[in-house]
């Protein structure tokens, strides 16, 4: 009789515990936090040609510059001068009248197309040449059209001139070179890689927080 009670006391025991872990497991799980998301959300790309362009010009330096490095090729050109973007311009958006320049006589088929965003903007870019630092000032018109899925460029025209008094290319009494086509330049296949990212919501928004990681202290020297 003895031995029935010790056998159905252990029962109890085993039976009570395990409520006991499920309720206590229960509560630890309630009490983790939940798993960090490590992904970017998705941000739908402005559909405002304003507030597209504002965000783009705010990215603008970095992408061109990793076009720019990605480009690079000291192989075939060692002494060429090595130019970095350092910031671009806020957007201009008033546009100038198309149609004074179209050829005289032009019909309707050549006119301008009204659907086209004109944005200006400037690029302070910094070369190096001879181990000598020059200054210069990229003067950009920038044509964007609308389609289904969003904007595309559609051209962009660039004028190089000096910034101020910087090195032996600065000088200020030079005017800025004749605009040329410059779709294909650094700027024009960055403006292309952007808006490209943000049709695919792959940009931060202009009024995102970026986290900021602090150093390892143990890594410092």
């Amino acid at each position: 009789m003895f031995h029935c009670d010790r056998s159905l006391v252990r029962q109890a025991a085993l039976a009570a515990g395990t409520v006991m872990l499920l309720v206590l497991g229960g509560d630890l799980q309630a009490q983790e936090p939940p798993e960090p998301n490590y992904l970017r959300p998705a941000e739908p790309c402005p559909s405002d040609p304003q507030v597209l362009a504002t965000q783009l010009l705010a990215d603008l330096p970095s992408y061109a510059n990793r076009v720019s490095s990605r480009n690079l090729d000291l192989s075939t050109n060692p002494i060429q001068p090595v130019t970095t973007i350092l910031v671009a311009s806020a957007p201009d958006f008033t546009p100038l009248d198309l149609s004074q320049l179209l050829p005289t006589g032009a019909t309707s088929e050549g006119e301008a197309d009204t659907d086209l965003q004109q944005v200006f903007f400037t690029t302070l870019e910094r070369q190096y040449w001879q181990g000598r630092p020059t200054s210069l000032q990229h003067y950009h018109w920038l044509f964007l059209a609308p389609t289904q899925d969003g904007w595309h460029m559609a051209l962009l025209f660039s004028s190089l001139g000096p910034y101020s008094n910087s090195g032996p290319l600065g000088s200020s009494s030079r005017p800025p070179t004749p605009p040329q086509e410059s779709s294909d330049g650094i700027v024009g296949q960055a403006v292309r890689l952007w808006l490209r990212d943000c049709r695919f919501e792959a940009v931060f928004p202009a009024d995102a927080e970026v986290e900021r990681v602090s150093p390892d202290p143990s890594t410092n020297p």
